[in-house]
């Protein structure tokens, strides 16, 4: 994982390279919108469709702040489990379209009660993985209700990175936080164009500046 520490130069107004941006959170670390339409633009290049998901995770009370390899841990879950859906079903001799999981995530602290909490977002082969699933906000998974889909995953992967600490209540899956970007589509500017858009709230400098060592990482290609 490779990790942004922000450029001098902040971004206040309403577009950036021909997007829009959340300006009412203005400023944005530029640096970080970089990394975001980078992480676009390889999911979109290697796949004819990509699926993204936008959510939350936020982290068990009293947990301990200065362990900063807790997102580490998600991602590394998070695809692991991918990597063991694709060898289960080539062990059935059953066809299944490779994926590679890129990710994004801020870290920020919220105001009140909140506390340390990451903004994430992750983008999959459309053709792999189509939708988020069924899922029921909780303090416990239950295999029969998950099925295994990808909310089941995402919540299992936090749960693992905080040492079972974490319940499935700690996720939050954004309102309207899926989205398609389909090339072939003569809508992909704009299917692309709104999710940059939604991203652009993983830079915002607001809510970041108490938050020590690492705010913000992003998948290589």
């Amino acid at each position: 994982m490779e990790i942004y520490e922000p450029s001098s130069k902040l971004i206040y107004s309403s577009s950036w390279m021909g997007y829009p941006i959340l300006d009412q959170h203005a400023p944005f670390y530029e640096a970080y919108l970089y990394r975001a339409l980078a992480v676009i633009e390889h999911a979109s290049r290697q796949y004819p469709k990509v699926f993204a998901i936008r959510f939350d995770l936020r982290l068990p009370k009293g947990f301990d702040e200065s362990d900063t390899a807790v997102i580490s841990r998600f991602i590394a879950s998070l695809d692991s489990q991918i990597r063991e859906d694709f060898v289960r079903h080539a062990n059935q001799q059953a066809y299944l379209p490779s994926c590679k999981l890129r990710y994004l995530w801020g870290k920020e602290r919220g105001d009140c009660n909140e506390g340390l909490h990451y903004h994430v977002a992750i983008l999959l082969n459309h053709k792999r993985y189509s939708a988020l699933g069924r899922y029921v906000q909780g303090n416990s998974l239950d295999m029969a209700e998950f099925q295994r889909n990808m909310a089941y995953r995402i919540c299992k992967a936090w749960m693992s990175a905080t040492y079972e600490v974490a319940n499935p209540s700690l996720v939050h899956f954004c309102e309207n936080g899926t989205y398609v970007l389909d090339r072939s589509s003569p809508q992909f500017l704009q299917q692309k164009s709104e999710l940059v858009y939604r991203l652009s709230y993983l830079a915002k400098v607001y809510s970041k500046e108490t938050v020590l060592g690492r705010k913000f990482g992003a998948s290589r290609r």
